[in-house]
């Protein structure tokens, strides 16, 4: 059991959050949520001591131990992705590195009888402690994790130099899970997973013996995996006990209590008063106005927390397509050797609504270019329809944002007539607003920047939108909010 008491945390003398007391239970399942910038990766990071505290305590036993799982990439050694994965426990690789050296020591020829046998002897005694504390089981099970996350068996030893930012943190999480610690803190953990290994995660989860938050803005992750929901915001922490869905009906109800408490309250309050200003200057009632006011001063200020953001918006398509919107044809297409697909033939019509779904690697962002004609098949052709204009997100698309800009400028810049008195509804979507609209684009993070590409698309004259990850850098009312209008987009 690990306990937080007291918790506060400034930042740039600005209050993220106040004396947070939190219980974390053994074998809890906890999402930690919140809007952007609330402060959940940076409760985490105290959790896991990546930070130090600045007031309060968190209790622990001392042989707790805790595994954290950043957002940011992590640093490796040189070894293979396997190596990688088995330094989860360095006790292992200490004993391992130990039977090694006297294997190496056993092959000089010129040992001496009495110092072969004492190192037989300690050979001897320290295989039999890595056999009886699972040593021999460990690669196995660092293998079937590997592949749970997407690894191919011709991958485990290849360098871990050679893989790509997404595929390091799978090898980060690997070892985490290979490591198995009491409290497993997990910020983000669906950003580099595809369908396959995001299932295989969740089923990994469900049996996990130890306790475990995640920071997620993946409801649907949560809904399946979570048996208690923290909500950070306003600087205070709220528990639900129970998942995401029954997060959002009890805040609801627990919203609706509190503001008839309050009305109550304002309704005896302004009571009381009506009674003082009548009779406050009558001798006869003196005692009576005196314990009214006495009453008053006892009624309990209740201060109602902002409603949950609902922002909705519309985005339609200015100019109609005809029908046929994209034809592919016996398409395909490859880098070098092999072929990354052969022989796609596809369809779209104005209206459809595709989610183009795979693992990792098998070529959905590259069809994706291929429609948008930043690449060409080598076999087959692609056919866009006549009107059709079409918008592509993409994680490379902050590149050709204008840096000199300020936010509003940029998203006007490419905005439609007929959805220009709807930018700042938009932005208030994706977390830009007030005098956060003026901030240059040059000084926005990258998740700022991905934003501000996202709302560019989605204001700009077109009608075939094509999304890669469009929802990586969104919190959950954002994703809520897009979701409902793509959901009536016409194009």
């Amino acid at each position: 059991m690990l306990q937080l008491k007291d918790i506060s945390y400034q930042f740039s003398g600005i209050p993220l959050f106040d004396k947070i007391n939190w219980t974390i239970n053994p074998k809890k399942r906890v999402a930690l949520i919140g809007p952007n910038g609330a402060g959940k990766t940076t409760l985490i990071r105290l959790i896991s001591q990546n930070i130090p505290l600045q007031e309060g305590i968190i209790q622990k036993p001392k042989s707790y131990q805790i595994g954290y799982l950043p957002q940011e990439e992590i640093s490796f050694g040189r070894g293979s992705v396997l190596d990688e994965v088995l330094l989860a426990d360095k006790q292992f690789g200490k004993i391992e590195s130990e039977i090694s050296d006297i294997h190496h020591r056993l092959d000089d020829g010129n040992l001496a009888l009495s110092e072969q046998l004492t190192l037989t002897n300690q050979l001897g005694l320290l295989e039999t402690r890595f056999a009886l504390s699972g040593g021999y089981e460990r690669e196995a099970q660092a293998k079937k994790i590997l592949t749970g996350l997407g690894f191919k068996p011709g991958e485990f030893s290849d360098p871990i130099g050679t893989k790509s930012g997404g595929w390091r943190m799978r090898v980060y999480l690997a070892r985490l899970l290979l490591q198995n610690p009491d409290l497993l803190l997990m910020d983000e953990p669906t950003n580099h997973l595809d369908i396959v290994s995001l299932e295989w995660l969740e089923n990994f989860l469900v049996g996990y013996p130890g306790s475990i938050i995640i920071v997620s803005h993946d409801r649907f992750f949560i809904d399946r995996l979570a048996n208690e929901i923290a909500e950070l915001e306003h600087g205070r922490l709220t528990h639900y006990a129970g998942n995401y869905a029954y997060y959002e009906k009890e805040k609801e109800i627990r919203y609706t209590q509190l503001m008839q408490k309050a009305e109550a309250i304002n309704a005896e309050r302004e009571r009381l008063t009506l009674f003082i200003n009548r009779f406050r200057s009558k001798a006869t009632k003196a005692v009576q106005v005196q314990d009214r006011i006495k009453r008053m001063e006892k009624l309990e200020i209740i201060n109602l927390p902002k409603a949950k953001p609902r922002i909705n918006f519309k985005i339609n398509s200015p100019v109609k397509s005809y029908k046929d919107v994209c034809m592919l044809k016996g398409v395909s297409f490859r880098y070098a050797e092999p072929w990354v697909f052969q022989n796609i033939d596809m369809s779209l019509y104005r209206g459809d609504k595709v989610a183009l779904v795979g693992a990792n690697g098998e070529g959905k962002t590259t069809l994706t270019r291929l429609i948008f004609s930043q690449l060409q098949p080598q076999i087959g052709t692609v056919n866009i329809g006549e009107r059709v204009k079409m918008g592509y997100y993409a994680q490379h698309q902050i590149d050709d944002l204008n840096t000199e800009n300020n936010v509003y400028t940029e998203v006007e810049s490419v905005a439609a007539d007929e959805l220009r008195t709807q930018i700042l509804d938009i932005l208030g979507v994706f977390r830009f607003s007030g005098d956060d609209t003026e901030k240059k684009v040059g000084v926005l993070s990258g998740g700022e920047k991905a934003r501000v590409s996202l709302a560019k698309i989605l204001l700009s004259p077109v009608n075939f939108l094509i999304m890669d990850e469009p929802t990586n850098h969104l919190d959950l009312y954002s994703k809520e909010a897009l979701e409902t209008a793509l959901k009536n987009y016409d194009g």
